[in-house]
Protein backbone atom coordinates (compact mmCIF):
# COMPACT_ATOMS: atom_id res chain seq x y z
CA UNK A 1 0.00 0.00 0.00
CA UNK A 2 1.23 3.38 -0.46
CA UNK A 3 0.72 6.67 1.74
CA UNK A 4 -2.16 8.81 1.95
CA UNK A 5 -2.38 11.54 -0.43
CA UNK A 6 -3.21 15.17 0.40
CA UNK A 7 -6.45 16.54 -1.52
CA UNK A 8 -5.15 20.26 -1.45
CA UNK A 9 -1.63 18.05 -2.93
CA UNK A 10 -3.33 15.97 -5.83
CA UNK A 11 -6.46 14.30 -6.67
CA UNK A 12 -7.05 11.20 -8.51
CA UNK A 13 -8.14 10.79 -12.13
CA UNK A 14 -12.35 11.55 -12.36
CA UNK A 15 -13.97 8.17 -11.11
CA UNK A 16 -10.46 6.88 -10.39
CA UNK A 17 -12.27 4.14 -7.41
CA UNK A 18 -9.71 5.39 -4.26
CA UNK A 19 -9.76 4.92 -0.25
CA UNK A 20 -11.02 7.92 0.66
CA UNK A 21 -10.57 9.51 4.24
CA UNK A 22 -12.97 11.82 5.78
CA UNK A 23 -14.18 13.35 8.64
CA UNK A 24 -18.14 12.73 9.29
CA UNK A 25 -20.25 15.14 10.88
CA UNK A 26 -19.99 14.13 14.17
CA UNK A 27 -16.29 14.43 14.22
CA UNK A 28 -15.37 11.08 13.26
CA UNK A 29 -12.57 9.74 10.70
CA UNK A 30 -13.92 7.16 8.69
CA UNK A 31 -12.84 5.20 5.18
CA UNK A 32 -14.89 4.32 2.37
CA UNK A 33 -14.75 3.89 -1.13
CA UNK A 34 -15.29 6.53 -3.66
CA UNK A 35 -14.14 8.67 -6.36
CA UNK A 36 -13.65 12.44 -7.15
CA UNK A 37 -15.85 14.36 -9.75
CA UNK A 38 -13.49 17.30 -11.19
CA UNK A 39 -15.88 20.19 -12.58
CA UNK A 40 -17.40 19.87 -15.95
CA UNK A 41 -15.90 16.62 -16.62
CA UNK A 42 -19.05 13.96 -16.43
CA UNK A 43 -22.65 14.87 -17.78
CA UNK A 44 -25.19 14.90 -15.02
CA UNK A 45 -27.43 12.85 -17.46
CA UNK A 46 -25.58 10.16 -17.25
CA UNK A 47 -26.36 9.42 -13.26
CA UNK A 48 -30.25 9.59 -14.10
CA UNK A 49 -30.71 13.30 -11.80
CA UNK A 50 -29.35 10.80 -8.63
CA UNK A 51 -26.42 13.81 -8.99
CA UNK A 52 -26.10 17.01 -7.60
CA UNK A 53 -25.43 19.31 -11.16
CA UNK A 54 -24.79 22.37 -12.46
CA UNK A 55 -25.66 23.84 -16.06
CA UNK A 56 -23.36 25.57 -18.04
CA UNK A 57 -25.17 28.08 -20.33
CA UNK A 58 -21.73 27.86 -22.89
CA UNK A 59 -22.50 24.10 -23.74
CA UNK A 60 -25.95 23.73 -22.88
CA UNK A 61 -25.04 21.22 -20.68
CA UNK A 62 -25.59 19.93 -17.21
CA UNK A 63 -22.36 18.48 -15.61
CA UNK A 64 -22.13 16.95 -12.20
CA UNK A 65 -21.21 19.28 -9.70
CA UNK A 66 -17.20 18.78 -8.28
CA UNK A 67 -17.43 16.52 -5.46
CA UNK A 68 -16.26 13.35 -3.62
CA UNK A 69 -18.63 10.02 -4.76
CA UNK A 70 -18.91 8.06 -2.05
CA UNK A 71 -19.50 3.98 -4.54
CA UNK A 72 -21.39 2.23 -1.45
CA UNK A 73 -21.53 -1.72 -2.47
CA UNK A 74 -25.24 -1.24 -0.66
CA UNK A 75 -26.94 0.99 -2.69
CA UNK A 76 -27.15 2.16 -6.52
CA UNK A 77 -26.77 5.40 -6.06
CA UNK A 78 -23.88 8.29 -5.56
CA UNK A 79 -23.71 9.64 -2.79
CA UNK A 80 -21.52 13.00 -2.05
CA UNK A 81 -19.15 12.42 0.64
CA UNK A 82 -18.30 15.90 2.42
CA UNK A 83 -15.24 16.15 4.81
CA UNK A 84 -12.73 14.57 2.57
CA UNK A 85 -8.81 14.97 3.62
CA UNK A 86 -6.89 12.40 1.95
CA UNK A 87 -6.90 9.38 -0.90
CA UNK A 88 -4.76 6.10 -1.72
CA UNK A 89 -5.03 4.34 -4.52
CA UNK A 90 -6.74 0.27 -4.47
CA UNK A 91 -4.76 -2.18 -3.49
CA UNK A 92 -4.42 -4.70 -6.43
CA UNK A 93 -7.22 -7.56 -6.59
CA UNK A 94 -5.06 -10.98 -5.50
CA UNK A 95 -4.37 -12.62 -8.48
CA UNK A 96 -6.27 -15.88 -7.73
CA UNK A 97 -9.82 -15.19 -6.35
CA UNK A 98 -12.31 -17.88 -4.61
CA UNK A 99 -12.39 -19.56 -0.94
CA UNK A 100 -9.51 -22.06 0.71
CA UNK A 101 -8.95 -25.48 -0.84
Amino acid sequence: MTDWIDIATALPRTQQRVLVAYTTHYGRRAVTIGWHCKAKTLESADFDSEVDDEYDEATDTHYMKEQWVDESVESEYHYPISGVTHWMPLPALPEQMGGAA
